[in-house]
Order: structure tokens, then C-alpha cells, then sequence
């Protein structure tokens, strides 16, 4: 499942994701916010990265992270 595009953004909050664009995953993190129309996420900040926003429309894709925690 971690390897599969999600098609529906609407999660919630504190799910944790990977961000992927062009093939390539940038980042990691726990989902802060959804838009009503689950089209843009933001992914809270870790301490290393901030709080961070994410839209559809630019070819980002999310997937299903493990928690490793």
C-alpha cells in the first residue's frame, strides 16, 4: 500500500505520508490540514522542515507512510 498514489487527500489529521513529485519522494510528515475539497494538504512541521503546503494540481502525489515509531 505505501507504494500506491493515494487518490483521495482527505485524511486525517496526523496520518503520516510521504510527499512524492516527478518520481522522486521529498518528504515525510503527519498530515495539519486538509481543504474541504481534499485537493491541498499541509504537512505540520518536525522540527527539521516546516509546516509545509501541498497541492494537487502541481503533480503532487501522496502515499501512505510506515510509522516507524
Amino acid at each position: 500500500m505505501p507504494d500506491t498514489p493515494l487518490e483521495n487527500w482527505d485524511l486525517v489529521p496526523g496520518t503520516l505520508v510521504e510527499v512524492h513529485k516527478d518520481g522522486m519522494m521529498l518528504r515525510t510528515g503527519r498530515i495539519d490540514a486538509v481543504t474541504l475539497d481534499a485537493d491541498i494538504v499541509w504537512l505540520a512541521d518536525n522540527g527539521s522542515h516546516p509546516r509545509g503546503l501541498f497541492e494537487k494540481s502541481e503533480g503532487y502525489q501522496l502515499r501512505l507512510a510506515r510509522d516507524r515509531n
